[in-house]
């Protein structure tokens, strides 16, 4: 073959080769430049090692798991970051047929430069030269995560909580057998699906459901109750505690459910809760039953204490008058039985309430003494009473009950002394803002043992409960005395010695009032009331209680019509011209209320209710109805004249 190519030619056509073979090296640069680029964002460690085993390249990935410098590291020898104990397992670096001797991944601790162990994942595939290309991933955190999970489910294992361990996407890995023992599932079976999709019922609750499924998706730790089914769908309920698991970037990897059976937990709440409302309504229907023992014993008791004061009045013979008394001291010792009961009720149902108004001390005192001179001095025994302060200046609390604590005191040291004195101490004294009130009520009695010096204060207890005691009651005196000295901030104990007398004490702080306080309104007059000229209608459907309010208010000089029911009085405000209108409550056709909320609609008559309904919130009605003052059943002429002052003078002004 003949070659008529020029000189010319020739050079040009190496020009041409020289350029292209340009071109060519230029591309492969580039190319190597943009994959060495790929490769340094690689997280796995890429190398490649020549025949005696020396690394040639590496990737970014080397520095940054490792700690070694990139460059300084090329030229060594790769098994020299190995542990020995580890070596053994590189792969020779020659083998026949390279590309059928793709190495199978095995796991090496490598030596970083801080001196920590990094295990790595090693995979390879020999070089026709005789070095290897492969790459090292760090399978550290895997394998911590995977030491952990060991741990935690050995420990789950033998625990009797409810354990249950997910995937980040609530997807179940493992459960414990005490999980498998309740619900009736298997690991087996549910592994891979969500808890929800099988414990869950008709009665689980959808918002507790969608609360968790919240909490899990923030990747949260929480804890709630809720009722789960097993797998023969018995209903169970558990309190869960659930953890999020997270790995060494802070990124939730799995959760972590403790549940605990609170079936029988749950079953005592609900047994409690019955308990509870069934003693309320005991409670309100014991309270109910109180109120109307109290308004049917009250009704008879206004007759017979009232006519008893009505035949006192009069003029009796000294057997008489001696006969009407005892009339009286017994109906009014059984109206104290009463009142102890009610309070008694008031305190335990927790709806009783302390006044607030200014008072002398001294005339508590004066009050309480002089009511029980007369069985004292019956039973020869000196009673006095002792005032130590300011005899004129006044205090702010309950006037009624301070009194009704004093006179309880009081009554019991005359009823347990045979004879001898009781001597009754009161003492104020001003620290600060407030005053002192200490009082003292000594006897010469019988005293008290230390083993029933406990059970003084308790409801219902008494010293001597046999059958030939000397002394009645009912119990509740001194322990009602303890509430109410202790609703005011105060306390009240006892000393005592059996044969040598006893000495009851309480002491309690109020505020000053004003210097010169204005007495209560509700104080009766030192004289009688002189009702002359004024024309009074009583609204009474009983003919006795009738009988006793006529007589006291014609006994002050009034004028005085009867109804008998609120129908009747309504047809009287009609055609009559009445200064003011004792009404009682419950009547028949139309009680004491409704008559009083019509005649508001015409009238501005002073209207005083007079019931055995004295609980707070009944008198409150009263007053709602319109009422202007309230007298409780048994009246007595002293509440009457007292009541009266007080509406008159109001509605006068």
């Amino acid at each position: 073959m003949n070659d008529n190519r020029s000189p010319e030619d020739e050079v040009l056509r190496t020009d041409l080769h020289i350029q292209a073979a340009y071109r060519l090296t230029e591309a492969l640069v580039t190319s190597e430049k943009k994959m060495r680029r790929r490769i340094d964002l690689l997280s796995e460690i890429v190398f490649e090692t020549d025949d005696g085993g020396a690394i040639r390249f590496l990737n970014r990935a080397w520095e940054d798991v490792l700690g070694y410098d990139m460059e300084s590291s090329l030229g060594t020898p790769l098994q020299g970051y190995v542990i020995p104990e580890d070596r053994h397992l590189l792969p020779r670096s020659r083998v026949e047929s390279p590309m059928e001797a793709l190495i199978a991944p095995i796991e090496l601790r490598l030596v970083a430069r801080g001196g920590g162990l990094v295990t790595m994942e090693f995979s390879a595939r020999p070089l026709d030269d005789g070095g290897m290309v492969g790459t090292l991933y760090n399978v550290t955190p895997r394998k911590q995560a995977a030491a952990e999970l060991a741990k935690l489910s050995l420990v789950a294992s033998y625990t009797d909580s409810l354990v249950v361990i997910t995937d980040r996407k609530g997807l179940i890995e493992w459960v414990n057998r005490a999980f498998e023992q309740k619900t009736g599932f298997r690991n087996e079976e549910i592994s891979g699906l969500k808890p929800g999709s099988f414990l869950q019922g008709p009665e689980t609750d959808p918002d507790t459901v969608e609360f968790i499924r919240e909490n899990l998706r923030l990747g949260k730790s929480f804890q709630c109750e809720i009722l789960n089914y097993t797998k023969s769908s018995e209903k169970f309920w558990v309190s869960i505690v659930i953890s999020p698991i997270l790995d060494d970037r802070g990124r939730v990897e799995r959760f972590v459910a403790v549940q605990n059976d609170i079936t029988v937990v749950r079953q005592m709440q609900r047994d409690l809760q019955v308990a509870k409302e069934t003693a309320e309504r005991a409670s309100q229907a014991k309270t109910a039953f109180l109120a109307s023992m109290s308004h049917e014993i009250r009704t008879p008791m206004n007759g017979v204490i009232g006519m008893a004061n009505l035949l006192l009045e009069g003029d009796l013979s000294e057997v008489q008058h001696k006969r009407a008394g005892i009339i009286r001291t017994s109906g009014e010792a059984l109206l104290a039985i009463v009142n102890d009961i009610l309070d008694y009720s008031k305190i335990e149902s927790g709806r009783f309430t302390l006044t607030a108004e200014p008072f002398q001390p001294k005339q508590v005192l004066d009050d309480a003494v002089g009511l029980f001179q007369g069985s004292a001095t019956t039973k020869r025994i000196d009673l006095s009473g002792r005032f130590y302060g300011d005899e004129g200046l006044s205090v702010v609390g309950d006037r009624g009950r301070l009194r009704q604590v004093l006179m309880n005191l009081i009554s019991n040291a005359v009823k347990f002394t045979a004879e001898g004195k009781v001597a009754v101490d009161m003492s104020v004294k001003r620290e600060g803002d407030r005053a002192i009130m200490e009082v003292q009520v000594t006897d010469t009695g019988i005293g008290i043992s230390e083993d029933d010096v406990s059970r003084l204060f308790v409801f219902f207890s008494q010293i001597d409960d046999s059958s030939t005691r000397r002394a009645g009651g009912t119990g509740l005196g001194l322990a009602i005395s303890k509430q109410l000295i202790e609703m005011m901030g105060g306390e009240i104990g006892v000393s005592t010695q059996p044969g040598s007398g006893s000495t009851f004490w309480f002491a309690v702080s109020l505020p000053w009032a004003d210097p010169k306080p204005k007495p209560p309104q509700t104080q009766s007059p030192s004289h009688p009331m002189n009702l002359s000229g004024l024309h009074a209608l009583i609204v009474e459907d009983n003919a006795v209680n009738q009988m006793v309010l006529q007589g006291i208010l014609e006994s002050l000089g009034c004028d005085v019509d009867i109804a008998e029911n609120g129908c009747e009085a309504v047809g009287s405000m009609g055609g009559h011209e009445y200064d003011f209108v004792l009404m009682d409550v419950q009547m028949p056709e139309m009680d004491g209320l409704e008559a009083t909320r019509i005649i508001r609609r015409t009238s501005v008559i002073p209207v005083i209710g007079v019931t055995a309904n004295v609980l707070p919130e009944h008198v409150q009605i009263c007053f709602d109805a319109g009422m202007n003052g309230f007298v409780p059943k048994p009246v007595s002429k002293k509440a009457i004249e007292a009541e009266l002052g007080r509406v008159l003078s109001s509605a006068a002004n």
